[in-house]
């Protein structure tokens, strides 16, 4: 029933209204800002053919994203030559294409036809990713062992299929084509 006691109450509360809305359009203006302050995600590279993209793909990659922001190294067409003794049924142009259109992919490149099973490996000291993410089946000793000199991690995929989806490999899918 003060007058004086109410508007004193009305003033400091309206002083610590004033504070909150001050800190928070601050912390609004920083994120909206131009500036290029951005958390640093852990930069996860994988290496693959990728010939026959199929869910067993997708669910590796968005796997690898749970690390960080996945960058991917597809075999040229005249590594995958070399390597397999075979030609892809997608060109290294189509398949970059379909890689760089899912969602969990940040970058794809294209390796250099080294025609060698570490064809990645100059791509590794342009990307400097935090993290080399696998398949169980495509682990060596000398790519464990060339990827941990360079002082990255390696993760193995647990290769679980997605929700109820059947298992995948592109070894399989090409037999059943008979390719």
């Amino acid at each position: 029933s003060n007058p004086i006691a109410a508007r004193s109450v009305r003033m400091k509360l309206w002083s610590g209204l004033r504070s909150i809305w001050s800190a928070s359009a601050s912390v609004v203006s920083l994120n909206n800002s131009n500036s290029n302050h951005y958390i640093d995600m852990p930069k996860v590279f994988v290496s693959g053919c990728f010939d026959v993209l199929h869910s067993g793909h997708i669910a590796f990659l968005e796997e690898a994203a749970s690390y960080g922001d996945v960058y991917v190294s597809i075999g040229s067409d005249a590594t995958v030559m070399a390597l397999k003794n075979r030609k892809t049924m997608y060109t290294e142009d189509e398949r970059k294409y379909m890689l760089e259109a899912i969602r969990y992919v940040k970058k794809v490149y294209i390796g250099p036809d080294t025609g060698k099973h570490l064809d990645f490996a100059p791509l590794l000291d342009e990307v400097k990713p935090d993290i080399f993410f696998v398949n169980a089946d495509g682990i060596s000793d000398e790519k464990r062992a060339f990827v941990e000199s360079k002082g990255i991690r390696l993760i193995t995929s647990s290769r679980i299929p997605h929700g109820n989806l059947p298992e995948r490999s592109t070894t399989s899918i090409r037999g059943t084509l008979g390719k």
